[in-house]
């Protein structure tokens, strides 16, 4: 007979080796094969159901004892089904009250083994199993279970992991692949996501704009994770296609937090800092809840024209700001993971930040994001509780060449 342990390992083996798809049906077809064509684990064949209405509908079969119309349904009411949902597994013989004599007919089984799968049991997996391995039906059901917890788990793991590419994949498309060129401006930017799956709703990027002019865009959509991402790359196409469009800055953010306003979920909202610089080295800017700051010789200028968060209030009006940007002087956009940034109850705080960038305000601009990224690590001892961007603009000294700061 059958060793649990032997036949445990099988079932793990077996069904790890096969490759993941983002499709729950492909990857069950697939794992149904797998265990057919196993010859160390006991099933002969199966079929793999899914509940249309109050109906399953045979979705695909593989081995096993007697071929099946593909679209053989079964009623959903069928008590042999109502147990598997009910309960995950069932094994019925042909002593069980409610074996159906003419359904495991129509089957081509004598007993009838089944797991189910998804939500309310969406997917159900009958199996032909050799009884004959088996000492007695406590056995069978506990193969059943084992199965159950072994498929499951894959299922959760081939979940995870399509959300994690599939989030990198958006993570990717919100950052820009390489830092911009642009005059005698060094310019680096850096985003850390805190959520586990490494995808965040902050947004860091740079657009070339008619006229020889560069926009820099800082957003921070609130939440973590895949929902944030998929609003901050939103705001990212928006942003696009309004500098395509040749929308004045301030007109922009208004349509987008229109935009924002009438299709985020409730509660979502997002922070953006918009500035363009000219070719007077002047950054025309405008701010929707999110403030720059400007680095001179010794002093720090806050740069908050603008008006509220995108999404909150859909007749927002946002002011112009214009800061002019002199040899030497740098330019820092960050997003609050970074000021509330905590050490035990006290966060990390705007006058460390303007301490820190009068310090380093003649070091590149990379080693100053990298510098102040470094310090909020240490300061929250490695704990962080949001996604953390910093971007830098400087412009070099005259004395300065363009390779200094690459």
């Amino acid at each position: 007979m059958l060793d649990a342990r032997v036949l445990h390992r099988n079932l793990i083996e077996a069904i790890n080796e096969l490759q993941a798809t983002k499709d729950p049906v492909e990857n069950l077809e697939r794992i149904l094969r797998s265990l057919v064509d196993e010859p160390e684990i006991p099933v002969i064949g199966g079929r793999l159901w899914t509940r249309v209405g109050d109906e399953y509908k045979l979705i695909d079969r593989y081995g096993g004892r007697k071929e099946i119309a593909k679209d053989y349904r079964l009623a959903a009411s069928e008590e042999v089904l109502r147990r598997v949902v009910a309960e995950g597994l069932a094994f019925v013989e042909r002593s069980d009250p409610g074996y159906n004599k003419a359904l495991e007919r129509d089957l081509g089984v004598d007993d009838y083994a089944a797991i189910a799968f998804g939500d309310k049991g969406r997917y159900v997996l009958s199996l032909d199993v050799t009884s004959q391995d088996f000492d007695d039906r406590e056995e069978i059901v506990g193969f059943l279970g084992i199965l159950r917890h072994a498929i499951n788990r894959r299922l959760e793991a081939d979940h995870f992991e399509w959300i994690v590419n599939e989030t990198a994949d958006i993570q990717t498309s919100i950052l820009p692949k390489e830092m911009p060129r642009y005059r005698d401006y060094d310019i680096f930017g850096r985003s850390i996501p805190a959520d586990r799956e490494r995808v965040g709703g902050d947004l860091f990027d740079f657009v070339d704009v008619e006229g020889d002019n560069l926009a820099v865009v800082v957003a921070d959509a609130s939440g973590h994770g895949l929902p944030a991402a998929l609003m901050a790359r939103d705001i990212r196409t928006a942003v696009h296609m309004a500098i395509i469009g040749e929308i004045k800055p301030t007109r922009m953010i208004a349509r987008i937090n229109r935009i924002v306003c009438e299709q985020a979920p409730l509660g979502r909202f997002i922070s953006l800092f918009y500035g363009e610089i000219d070719r007077l080295d002047q950054m025309i800017y405008t701010t929707a809840g999110h403030t720059g700051l400007l680095v001179r010789s010794d002093e720090v200028v806050t740069l908050k024209e603008g008006g509220p968060v995108l999404g909150i209030h859909p007749g927002a009006v946002y002011a112009r700001g214009v800061c002019r940007i002199d040899p030497g002087d740098v330019v820092c956009i960050f997003t609050d993971g970074i000021n509330e940034a905590r050490a035990g109850g006290e966060v990390f705080g705007d006058q460390r930040i303007h301490e820190r960038l009068l310090e380093w305000r003649s070091e590149s601009a990379q080693t100053i994001a990298e510098r102040l990224l470094a310090e909020v690590r240490e300061y929250s001892k490695g704990i962080q509780e949001d996604d953390q961007t910093v971007v830098v603009v400087r412009r070099r000294e005259k004395t300065e060449s363009a390779a200094d700061g690459d």
